[in-house]
């Protein structure tokens, strides 16, 4: 039976809880909240288990200019596969990857949910927004560049409601 151990102390694990929340990543929410304590003589395994549960609960942390950011993100990344279809097919493929990927990575932020798991992605998609996913699974059996353009820009529409650049502004950041 394959195991792991981890040895940390308390403080550094709810600095992976605070940190996780804003990469909306719950690792060691996660592995708390669900693995097996084996020894625990001070309750404090038992005192982060109940932290990791509320921290599961409470979702991931995102402000309403990073899912900004987020979405001008992924809109540049299919405006560049798109400028580049002719001169680069190659690399315009690697692009429209990029950009679906960031789509559907986007479509978790803005419903509140934690980003699932890489081998999780379209399976937890299904069940947040099934239309999306067919928008998905379309661009991923398109053969023909050109198609694949289409069906990637369908998938932004949907998800970041962009497909290329627009105007936004940001808060003023503390330098």
């Amino acid at each position: 039976m394959p195991a792991e151990i981890f040895v940390n102390p308390r403080e550094q694990i709810e600095q992976y809880f605070e940190a996780e929340r804003k990469q909306g990543r719950p690792v060691t929410a996660h592995m708390l909240a669900t693995g097996f304590t084996i020894y625990d003589p001070d309750g404090v395994v038992k005192s982060l288990q109940v932290k990791a549960r509320n921290v599961l609960a409470a979702g991931p942390e995102i402000s309403p200019s990073t899912l900004t950011w987020r979405r001008y993100a992924t809109a540049t990344w299919l405006e560049d596969a798109v400028d580049i279809a002719d001169s680069d097919p190659e690399l315009c493929i690697t692009f429209l990857f990029r950009a679906v990927d960031e789509a559907v990575r986007y479509r978790f932020w803005d419903a509140g949910e934690w980003q699932p798991r890489h081998k999780d992605l379209l399976r937890s998609l299904t069940e947040l927004d099934p239309q999306l996913n067919e928008l998905v699974l379309a661009f991923h059996n398109s053969g023909v560049l050109a198609d694949c353009i289409e069906c990637a820009r369908q998938v932004l529409e949907h998800s970041v409601g962009e497909t290329g650049f627009f105007e936004w502004e940001s808060e003023i950041e503390p330098v």
